[in-house]
């Protein structure tokens, strides 16, 4: 009879002791499912870490992770780092000699996301600011200056000789026989851009080496930039016309048809300003004899 009893018991508990390990299972899948990340929004808020959201035009500040002749590398806290390269580096280069890994940067978003996946930047206002800084600092300096090179040359005149972002050394190198560079270089246009004029000075990339300076082939811009590029280009062709036979009606045509001269004045007011202007140089620019054609 205890027996029995002893059975009807165990049984019992058994069965008390699975339906409460159920009931402790199905609270924690409903704990953990809270907390499951189910898309890579709710895996990002987990982490605890944000992203950067990126428009054109956008101030960044970041840190520098790393430097090479040709590119910057700067984490912005964004999904990849931020690059300056081609264009935004060479503008900068001098700047960027004074620049090492770890140094905290501004810059401005050129694209938050180019063909190979890259957030590319410009730091173009930051090493303007840092000139204007300079030349503060040499302000500053007007009455001291001499003293302190007098130290520098008590010193010795140490100077560090390493190799920096200046493109002539590596130009004259690759021209000497050392390693060939490439760099955007301005010529003239002897058929490189197909839709520009000919004999008109173009900047095109140019191939550095032992055989002199090998401007490359680009092909026809796209036309709203060729249109663009053919409206400056007309341009400065009347303006040197112009100076060529002094012929002011010229000169005034060429201003007029400056994009943004014509953006921001009427032609009356572009002729009025011409003519102040000639009126003012006039000693200077003695073939122009029409000059007063130009009074308002």
């Amino acid at each position: 009879m205890a027996k029995k009893i002893i059975k009807k018991t165990s049984k019992k508990q058994i069965k008390k002791t699975k339906a409460s390990d159920k009931k402790v299972i199905k609270s924690k899948v409903k704990t953990t499912s809270k907390t499951v990340a189910k898309t890579m929004e709710d895996l990002i808020k987990n982490t605890g870490y944000t992203f950067t959201g990126l428009k054109k035009g956008k101030e960044v500040e970041g840190i520098i992770t790393d430097i090479t002749k040709k590119t910057v590398l700067i984490d912005i806290g964004a999904k990849t780092e931020g690059v300056i390269i081609n264009k935004e580096f060479e503008e900068v280069v001098e700047f960027v000699d004074e620049l090492k890994v770890g140094d905290k940067i501004k810059a401005i978003v050129v694209s938050p996301e180019n063909d190979k996946g890259q957030i590319l930047l410009s730091v173009k206002q930051t090493a303007l600011d840092y000139k204007w800084d300079l030349f503060d600092q040499y302000l500053k300096t007007e009455k001291t200056w001499k003293n302190e090179i007098q130290k520098w040359f008590k010193q010795g005149a140490p100077m560090s000789l390493e190799r920096g972002h200046e493109f002539a050394a590596y130009i004259i190198n690759a021209f000497c026989g050392g390693e060939p560079y490439i760099f955007n270089g301005n010529v003239p246009n002897t058929g490189i851009i197909t839709n520009l004029p000919y004999g008109a000075c173009v900047e095109v990339p140019v191939l550095a080496n032992k055989r002199g300076f090998n401007p490359i082939y680009v092909g026809a811009l796209p036309p709203q930039c060729a249109t663009l590029d053919y409206i400056n280009i007309s341009v400065e062709q009347m303006a040197v016309e112009s100076i060529l036979t002094g012929d002011a009606t010229l000169l005034f045509q060429s201003i007029a048809y400056d994009p943004l001269t014509a953006a921001v004045l009427s032609l009356a007011e572009i002729k009025k300003m011409v003519g102040e202007m000639m009126l003012k140089n006039r000693k200077y620019m003695p073939q122009f004899k029409n000059i007063k054609s130009l009074k308002a």
